[in-house]
């Protein structure tokens, strides 16, 4: 073949690169970034499974954003800011570690009490409620009478 490029033009393939016209295009951004992850996954699930770990790894190290720095002045501020850069799997890993040594003496009930409902509020409506039918099939907690 004398120009193998041509296939590759012919296929698609120069069409993947090509970045949306308006930045306000949001419907062209995303679709390219569907056919983006399409084409990761396909390349992932298809390479050898020491190289997809390898470059998966890889790619979540240099996505992470490390750990939280020493709080300098306003602690919760600092707090949010960090987790609102760190990837799901720092912020999964910190909260379980977190939530391993929050005991009576570190944080008093009261506290534990509001992080409950902080969890709770983040459910959707069909988790509350599937979770209500299981641990108070009778519906005593939510009539207040237990």
């Amino acid at each position: 073949m004398e120009n193998p490029g041509a296939l590759a033009g012919a296929t698609g393939a120069a069409g993947l690169t090509k970045q949306p016209d308006k930045v306000d295009d949001l419907a062209a951004e995303y679709r390219l970034r569907h056919d983006w992850a399409i084409t990761l996954t396909y390349a992932v699930e298809n390479a050898h499974p020491d190289d997809a770990l390898s470059i998966c790894c890889g790619v979540v190290e240099r996505l992470r954003r490390g750990a939280p720095l020493p709080p300098l002045l306003d602690i919760e501020h600092e707090a949010s800011w960090w987790a609102s850069m760190a990837t799901p799997f720092e912020l999964l890993a910190y909260l379980q570690a977190c939530l391993a040594q929050l005991t009576d003496e570190a944080v008093k009930v009261n506290t534990r009490k509001r992080l409950l409902v902080q969890l709770w509020d983040t459910l959707p409506a069909s988790d509350r409620h599937a979770f209500l039918a299981r641990v108070d099939p009778q519906g005593a907690f939510v009539r207040g009478a237990a």
